[in-house]
């Protein structure tokens, strides 16, 4: 008893004095590394609980789902067959509130589900579904038109890339850009393009850094140029557009500010939104060929 005892308080200062070392050599490497924000942590471990696990749509827009034993679901993925049992635990049902997690993310300022494409916004936790409602960076319907065969539903980004590569996978299409680059007066930009009276048409187009799509669209005897670019609606209005179809001795201008993508071409036509010209009077023009020219000036 008294050897260990001898032992024990011999030991004792060795060990505090070790472990008074390793405090100040912590407190040395803590006072070199920058401070975080015990705030910060919390937000962040909050904000990786909000990324759904199935599609990892990240935040999950309220209502958030669960399943009996808590693993997290977003609404549309708890909605799907696939998991109508939950894909970590196989327990039923997934659609309950977690009313507890929706309460947590209220104070959290989130990003947009679209910051990948380019969306800045960061928003209350409360306010991003709203915020996603008015997002121009939102997913849109794919904007190939009908007339050229049947509706196509798929969702797309609003990504140059993306967009070119599903046209060519779903509908196609050559994938050549049109390059409009003759100089005309005061900036612009301009190109004279061939289209078929009795056909529908299109091309994509590229002018100083900008792409579009141009298509023509044929009904009850009109055709309809529509003209988008491939931004969003504040950025494409900042530029300028004028078509102009000239023969039989008269012209005909249409000018517009830039329209979007992600507006619906069906209501741009309906509003009367785009070039139109009268399918017979283009006829007579052609003649023979039944080719007519429309050129298409651009102030990027």
């Amino acid at each position: 008893f008294e050897a260990r005892l001898r032992l024990d308080f011999t030991v004792e200062p060795i060990l505090c004095g070790m472990q008074k070392r390793a405090q100040d050599a912590d407190s040395t490497i803590s006072s070199q590394e920058p401070k975080r924000q015990k705030g910060d942590d919390t937000s962040n471990e909050l904000l990786s609980l909000l990324e759904c696990p199935v599609c990892m749509l990240s935040p999950m827009l309220p209502p958030i789902r669960q399943c009996p034993n808590g693993h997290i679901l977003c609404d549309s993925c708890s909605a799907t067959p696939a998991c109508s049992s939950c894909p970590q635990c196989r327990q039923r049902p997934t659609n309950i509130r977690s009313l507890v997690l929706e309460q947590l993310a209220k104070g959290l300022d989130v990003k947009c589900n679209n910051a990948a494409v380019g969306c800045e916004a960061i928003v209350k936790y409360t306010d991003i579904r709203k915020h996603m409602a008015e997002c121009e960076f939102q997913p849109l319907r794919c904007p190939w038109c009908p007339n050229f065969g049947s509706a196509c539903q798929s969702m797309l980004r609003m990504d140059v890339d993306a967009i070119r590569q599903h046209f060519i996978d779903a509908h196609k299409f050559s994938g050549r850009w049109v390059e409009i680059s003759d100089r005309a007066d005061h900036g612009w930009l301009e190109r004279t393009l061939n289209f078929r009276v009795e056909q529908c048409g299109y091309c994509l187009f590229v002018v100083a850094g900008l792409r579009g799509i141009w298509q023509v669209v044929a009904k009850d005897g009109i055709l309809f140029h529509v003209v988008q670019c491939f931004e969003t609606k504040t950025k494409s209005s900042t530029h300028s557009f004028e078509l102009i179809f000239e023969g039989g001795g008269m012209s005909v201008k249409w000018a517009s500010h830039g329209r979007s993508l992600s507006e619906n071409m069906e209501t741009m036509i309906a509003a009367g939104e785009c070039f139109i010209i009268h399918q017979e009077l283009v006829r007579k023009v052609a003649g023979e060929s039944q080719k007519y020219q429309v050129k298409i000036r651009v102030l990027p």
